[in-house]
């Protein structure tokens, strides 16, 4: 979102949301030139996508030149112009958001050649509402004159009390732009489901320049099931619907969140009576576009459990009891129990039998993928560097990542005195600077990967949650 913070995004996924749709809208001032507008549409159809990727949100936009910039017919045709060159680009769902600002002529003239633009390339069109009903009707008459155009496919925004009804009457899609305090609530808009229902209407979440808030959607749902009103009615109007009308011109296909996010299954510890893990995995993998599901540590049960899940992580934890395997035990090791480390061998193994799929190990987990294949596992770091406490404590190193491989280069941080000394049946595709092996990949699987580092706690994208994304990418 041009207007938001990349925190917005994660704040976003967190809740749950998979896809967003931006339109270009008014920057605060008047663009001087076409060309500030095409590095606009630019900047909605390439780096934005990308932002939001990094959370796993699908983002699409709408692309015009905004009514308060249309009094010089000259200069919004050429932008208008710019328009087609974009229509590749998956992202782009249609023409928005246009509409009136001050009904002058020359506006009109351009608002029609926006509809025009839309019934050529069979767009969606979204317009904003200018909250007055003798400009509503000027852009509804508008609209209808152009035949080719199925109002079923035209998005009017901002429609309020007074406004709503003239939309639905003509056959249009009524909006409502959720703010916290001004023009639309939350509180407002379920009153207004109350009174017209969910047929062609929904709502979506203000995140403009001002006081404006993307979770509003979610506020608006908690307000409906205050009322009493069913899950099927909520998801009708805040859900089911919104993805009906992307859907139908084949945009946004099984982007949209009708797609199911892969489940992720991930290995708990043990601590006395509970199996547990720590919650940022959890948040990690709903921020990267899965659905986190903590596997209990029961061998028994390990191969049920990859049954229903479409991707693994196996955690970090304490340390690997060598001395089951016949080997001597380091005298500062601090096994993890027993239970759980009979429950990750045997997810391993059957996981053998499963190169489909999608495996990520974490620290203890890179070390276990390596000690199943019969990897040497060196059981203190300070016996054989310098300053083996550098890999402890959430301490911070960067790594060097082979150039094509899976991994990026950068800052990490990590929490191990326990590392692979070799990675037979790998290939080793990171390192830290003091030559600690930190990035193991098996090419012959679909995705099997292993990180001696903490991803859910480094704050880099590329070496943090982008290897979280991997990983849900390719479990869908």
């Amino acid at each position: 979102m041009v207007s938001r913070t990349t925190d917005d995004y994660q704040r976003m996924a967190l809740a749950g949301c998979v896809a967003i749709t931006e339109p270009a809208f008014w920057a605060g001032f008047d663009r001087s030139s076409p060309q500030g507008l095409y590095d606009c549409f630019r900047q909605l159809t390439d780096f934005e996508p990308k932002r939001a990727a990094q959370f796993g949100i699908h983002h699409h936009t709408w692309l015009c030149i905004n009514p308060k910039e249309a009094e010089d017919p000259v200069f919004a045709r050429e932008v208008i112009a710019l328009i087609p060159q974009f229509l590749k680009c998956e992202s782009v769902l249609g023409i928005g958001e246009i509409g009136l600002e001050k009904n002058s002529r020359n506006e009109l003239e351009i608002l029609d050649a926006h509809i025009a633009l839309a019934a050529e390339h069979d767009l969606m069109v979204l317009v904003r509402t200018p909250h007055l009903e003798d400009k509503l009707k000027l852009i509804m008459d508008a609209i209808r004159n152009h035949a080719r155009l199925d109002p079923g496919r035209v998005l009017i925004d901002h429609v309020e009390e007074h406004t709503v009804r003239h939309v639905l009457d003509r056959g249009f899609w009524a909006c409502m732009t959720l703010y916290p305090d001004t023009k639309c609530t939350p509180q407002r808009a379920v009153d207004i489901f109350e009174m017209h229902g969910t047929e062609r209407l929904w709502i979506n979440s203000a995140g403009d320049w001002g006081n404006s808030d993307p979770l509003a959607v979610p506020k608006a749902q908690i307000d409906m099931k205050a009322r009493g009103h069913t899950l099927k009615s909520v998801r009708e109007g805040q859900l089911r619907r919104p993805a009906e009308v992307p859907l139908a011109i084949g945009k946004v296909r099984d982007r949209m969140s009708t797609k199911r996010r892969p489940l992720i299954g991930i290995t708990a510890d043990l601590a006395g009576d509970y199996a547990r893990n720590r919650r940022t995995y959890l948040d990690m993998v709903a921020a990267a576009g899965g659905v986190p599901l903590i596997l209990p540590p029961n061998a028994a049960l390990r191969e049920e459990m990859l049954d229903r899940v479409d991707g693994i992580i196996i955690t970090g934890g304490d340390d690997i009891d060598v001395s089951r395997f016949g080997f001597p035990l380091h005298p500062k090791a601090e096994c993890m129990p027993a239970e759980r480390q009979d429950a990750e061998f045997a997810l391993l193994k059957a996981l053998d039998a499963r190169p489909e799929k999608a495996v990520l190990g974490i620290c203890l987990g890179l070390q276990m993928m390596g000690v199943h294949r019969g990897c040497t596992l060196i059981q203190h770091l300070g016996d054989g560097i310098a300053d083996g406490e550098r890999h402890r404590n959430d301490a911070v190193h960067p790594v060097e990542a082979a150039k094509g491989s899976p991994l990026a280069s950068g800052l990490v941080r990590s929490w191990h005195h326990q590392a692979l000394a070799n990675a037979e049946g790998f290939e080793i595709i990171a390192r830290s600077d003091d030559g600690v092996l930190d990035g193991i990949v098996d090419p012959k699987r679909r995705f099997y990967l292993g990180v001696q580092w903490h991803p859910k706690r480094t704050e880099a994208p590329e070496t943090g949650l982008g290897v979280m994304r991997s990983l849900v990418e390719h479990a869908g």
